[in-house]
């Protein structure tokens, strides 16, 4: 994988991992953001005072440990972020990713998002359509089917 085929947007940028660990695509993303001036990289929980100087935010799965209720919220302090920084972040969390997706669409704001493929390849697009490979969603979908066909007695 090589850092410089990755093209960023300057607002929200979403790295999806839904086969594989995270930590490639987004030692990747760092490698290539880690020079500009005020880039960070955050691989722990908020801290209200932690980008009040950043120009540019690595974050490493800003949703973990996080409820849906959070995750709402952390979709909302991450556009107020991307108002003053560029900002890459990584999630498994579909929730999130719809978060996201749409205070881009309520905004018309230029988000970029990313996701590793079955084959090692990084997809990388303008919306999450582009991109969305969850199977999460599709396992969460069949047991839905599972469940309701259980309480139906089928």
């Amino acid at each position: 994988m090589n850092p410089t085929d990755l093209q960023f947007s300057p607002s929200i940028n979403v790295v999806i991992a839904p086969y594989t660990d995270v930590d490639a695509v987004m030692d990747a993303v760092w490698e290539r953001l880690r020079g500009q001036p005020g880039a960070m990289r955050v691989n722990h929980p908020y801290d209200g005072e932690l980008f009040t100087d950043q120009s540019c935010v690595v974050w490493d799965m800003p949703d973990a440990y996080c409820d849906h209720g959070m995750r709402i919220k952390l979709a909302a302090l991450l556009f107020e972020l991307s108002q003053r920084a560029q900002v890459v972040i990584s999630t498994h969390s579909v929730f999130l990713v719809r978060e996201i997706h749409m205070h881009q669409k309520r905004h018309g704001l230029d988000y970029r998002y990313f996701s590793m493929l079955p084959d090692g390849t990084i997809a990388q697009g303008p919306t999450m359509d582009h991109v969305a490979v969850f199977p999460d969603l599709d396992a969460e979908l069949e047991q839905a089917e599972r469940y309701i066909d259980l309480e139906n007695g089928a």
